[in-house]
C-alpha cells in the first residue's frame, strides 16, 4: 500500500513552518528557526525527531513540498534569487534529495503557494479564475486561470503584482523599479505611514513603543477612527488601482486579499471597494467579488501540499 504521509515546508527568512500531513489532515507541525548558511540542513535535523515522534521513517513520506520566496526555476528546482535566505542559483531540490533520500520533492514560490492553498482549500475551487494579493513585508500574489495556477509562458515567473507600474511615487521599492505598489500598499508601507503620524497614534494608543504596527491600530480601525481610515485609504489606493487594471484586463471572478492586514477583516474590504468606485468601470464593479483570505498562516502550507500532490499524481498516474 502506498503511504499517504507528506511533509509540507513553508520556508521564510526567520522561520520554517513545517507540517506533517496524512490523508489531507495536519497531524503534527513544528516551527524551525531559519539558520543562515545551513538552512536546509537545519530543517532536516529538526524534522527527524518529528518523524520519530510519529513513528515514521523518512521513506514513509510519499513526497515533500517546499515553499520559498523569490524567483524559482521550477524545472531545475533552483532558487534563482531569494534575498532573505541569501540564496543565488541554489539547488534546493538536489539538496533536499541528498538529505532526505527521497526522490519526490517539489518546490513553489511562497505567493503562488498561498494562492493555490486559498483556491483549493479556502474557496474549494468555487470559480475557474482567481487573483490573490498577499500584503506582507512585500506585496505578493498569484493567479488562477481555468482552475490552474498560472506561471506564464515566457519566463515562468508570472504573478509579481507588487512591482513596477507607476502606481505610487512616495516610497522606492527595494527592487529599484519605479512606482511599485509594494512601496506603499505592503504592510511595510502602511506601517511607515502610521509611524509618520507617531505622535497621534502613541497618544491614542497610550503607548511609548518605538514602532507602531498594523495590529496595534485594530481597535481604532474598528471604531472608524478618521486618521486611521484615511491612512489606510491612501496606502491601499495603489493596490486598488492594480486590482482595477487586472480586472479590466482579465475579468477575474474572485479577488482575495491575504497577509497580515487581512486580519482587519471585512472593513478592510469595504475600504478597498470604496476606492475602487473611482477606478473600476460600472459593469465590472457590479460583479466585483472581493474577499478576505480564509487560511491565514496555513495558506502556504496547504498550497504547497495540494500542488505537490497534483505533481505527484502526474508523475505517478494510477
Amino acid at each position: 500500500m502506498i503511504s499517504s504521509y507528506a511533509l509540507a515546508i513553508d520556508l521564510g527568512g526567520t522561520t520554517a513552518k513545517c507540517a506533517l500531513i496524512y490523508n489531507e489532515k495536519i497531524i503534527d507541525r513544528i516551527i524551525i528557526k531559519t539558520k543562515k548558511n545551513e538552512i536546509l540542513e537545519n530543517i532536516y535535523i529538526n524534522i527527524l525527531p518529528l518523524l520519530e515522534k510519529n513513528k515514521l521513517e523518512q521513506s514513509d513520506l510519499i513526497f515533500i513540498g517546499i515553499t520559498i520566496c523569490g524567483l524559482i526555476d521550477y524545472q531545475k528546482g533552483i532558487s534563482i534569487w531569494a534575498g532573505n535566505l541569501q540564496w543565488n542559483n541554489y539547488k534546493v531540490i538536489d539538496k533536499l534529495r541528498e538529505l532526505f533520500k527521497i526522490e519526490n520533492i517539489y518546490i513553489l514560490n511562497d505567493s503562488k503557494s498561498a494562492t493555490y492553498g486559498e483556491y483549493v482549500k479556502g474557496i474549494n475551487k468555487e470559480k475557474s479564475s482567481m487573483l490573490l494579493y498577499t500584503i506582507g513585508t512585500g506585496l505578493g500574489g498569484g493567479v488562477i486561470l481555468n482552475h490552474e495556477l498560472y506561471f506564464g509562458n515566457n519566463t515562468r515567473l508570472a504573478s509579481e503584482p507588487g512591482h513596477s507600474g507607476g502606481f505610487q511615487n512616495k516610497y522606492q521599492c527595494n527592487c529599484n523599479l519605479l512606482g511599485c505598489i509594494e512601496g506603499l500598499s505592503s504592510a511595510t508601507g502602511i506601517e511607515r505611514e502610521l509611524n509618520n503620524n507617531y505622535a497621534y497614534f502613541s497618544k491614542r494608543l497610550n503607548t511609548q513603543k518605538d514602532w507602531i504596527e498594523i495590529k496595534d491600530i485594530y481597535n481604532l480601525f474598528q471604531i472608524n477612527d478618521k486618521k486611521t481610515i484615511n491612512i489606510l485609504k491612501s496606502s491601499l489606493t495603489p493596490l486598488a488601482k492594480h486590482i482595477a487594471v487586472s480586472l479590466h484586463l482579465m475579468d477575474f471572478e474572485i479577488i482575495v486579499i491575504g497577509g497580515g492586514p487581512s486580519a482587519l477583516g471585512k472593513n478592510l474590504i469595504t475600504i478597498i471597494k470604496d476606492i475602487l468606485k473611482d477606478y473600476l468601470l460600472p459593469s465590472f464593479y457590479k460583479k466585483l467579488d472581493l474577499r478576505i483570505a480564509k487560511l491565514g498562516n496555513d495558506a502556504g502550507i496547504w498550497g504547497r501540499y495540494y500542488w505537490s500532490k497534483e505533481k505527484f499524481k502526474n508523475d505517478y498516474p494510477i
